[in-house]
């Protein structure tokens, strides 16, 4: 592979402020493989895209993408296909490097092998085999895999007749004194795909026809990679991932009450109401709680950061904060003992846990999942209740405030190098 080789990067949003923990791996990759001389762009949704945002020297490719009004738009949009094909024919990369294909199509794979490029695909959550994207089912319980019945249910309980109620019930929200009627009138709508069933056969279907396609397909943690072999599609490669904020270590604390802090989106399957709910039940002279993350709407419903927002403004010892910036992590990481991320979903491989890690925090994450790959000393919990929760911050306030041996993890560079040789199949020198 040529040191002048074109790598496309694909994901569902840009800059990385714009798409979470995917956002900055691609970013981070991106400026590292700019500083192999490689030309570099990126390709996502221009309503992700933030204008006038800093790039470097990294292209950017806004994809317009229609609003879906029928289930099979959500992974299939013959209009995202001809944009992508044109962007192919235009740029010509050597290489596509798909994140995430949220809001795009499973045709760009098509799309860039007939155009002779190599197609990489890393899987950050399960968002190609789930049409919910966590795999868990619509009571929020881990799914094995995918199955038509077991899609359909989870399709059929967002909206039987297709993304167009989902997000009309969305919209209703910002309009307060208007939600109830019409979502009133919502219920009443006729069923219009009673085939759900079906769709989710053909969903199946085109996953499995896209991992057939894909030249290198990779995961960042054992456990997707198991669960994906399971689901008796092809295995991953298990990839590393880049620790993408500088961290520094935290300094050794002065004593006082045990500082656990949450870091995510306020949603039910990352676990911050249960957490909650289990402080609550806590001696609160022992210990402080810190969530640092944004309201956001779970399949058209707040009522998780609701509840959130309202115990933290009764509790004097919960702090609840919209976001930090980049530049903060470290102070922030440094200004407490605990990570506290009791998901209910199997986590991938969480960049808060390699961050929290790099400062020397102690860490509690779930035992599904791969968060607990990246801490061999962590408390490890079940996906639900409350119990088990409340036992193993109780265990931490007894150990009180100190400080694990930090954790080195790989740059971005020595990532990017990885994926040069082992996803590419190019060499560096």
């Amino acid at each position: 592979m040529s040191s002048k080789a074109r790598i496309l990067f694909v994901l569902h949003g840009w800059p990385a402020s714009e798409s979470g923990g995917t956002g900055h791996v691609v970013q981070a990759l991106a400026e590292a493989m700019l500083a192999f001389d490689f030309q570099v762009a990126v390709a996502a949704p221009s309503n992700q895209i933030v204008p006038l945002s800093p790039t470097s020297n990294v292209v950017v490719f806004p994809i317009h993408v229609p609003n879906p009004t029928e289930w099979s738009h959500t992974w299939h949009q013959p209009e995202v296909d001809r944009q992508f094909a044109k962007l192919i024919q235009t740029w010509q990369p050597d290489v596509v490097h798909i994140h995430h294909l949220s809001g795009l199509s499973f045709g760009i794979i098509h799309t860039a092998k007939a155009n002779h490029a190599r197609v990489v695909l890393t899987l950050h959550d399960y968002a190609v085999p789930c049409a919910r994207g966590q795999l868990v089912n619509e009571k929020d319980q881990i799914c094995i895999g995918p199955s038509p019945i077991a899609c359909g249910n989870c399709l059929r309980h967002i909206s039987a007749i297709g993304p167009g109620r989902q997000r009309l019930k969305s919209l209703s929200r910002r309009v307060p004194h208007l939600s109830q009627r019409v979502q009133s009138l919502v219920r009443r709508l006729p069923g219009i795909q009673p085939n759900i069933d079906e769709i989710a056969r053909i969903r199946i279907k085109s996953v499995e026809e896209l991992f057939q396609a894909i030249d290198s397909l990779d995961a960042p943690s054992m456990d997707l990679c198991n669960r994906i072999s399971a689901m008796g599609y092809r295995r991953p490669q298990h990839s590393p991932l880049p620790l993408v904020h500088p961290i520094q270590p935290a300094p050794e604390p002065a004593s006082g009450p045990v500082r656990f802090l949450f870091i995510g989106s306020l949603i039910p399957t990352k676990g911050p109401a249960r957490l909650v709910q289990a402080f609550q039940q806590m001696n609160h002279e022992s210990a402080t709680l810190t969530l640092v993350g944004k309201e956001t709407s779970y399949f058209g419903s707040t009522q998780t950061s609701d509840f959130v927002k309202q115990v933290a403004t009764l509790n004097p010892h919960i702090r609840l904060i919209s976001s930090v910036p980049s530049k903060g992590i470290s102070e922030l990481l440094a200004a407490h003992d605990v990570l506290v991320l009791p998901s209910s979903w199997p986590e991938n491989s969480p960049l808060v846990v390699r961050e929290a890690t790099a400062a020397g925090l102690r860490t509690i994450v779930g035992r599904e999942g791969g968060a607990s790959e990246l801490d061999p000393f962590a408390q490890t919990i079940g996906p639900t209740g409350i119990e088990e929760l409340g036992r193993a911050l109780e265990k931490e306030c007894q150990r009180g405030r100190s400080r694990h041996t930090v954790r080195e993890w790989p740059t971005a560079k020595a990532v990017a190098r990885w994926h040069i040789v082992n996803s590419y199949g190019g060499s560096v020198n």
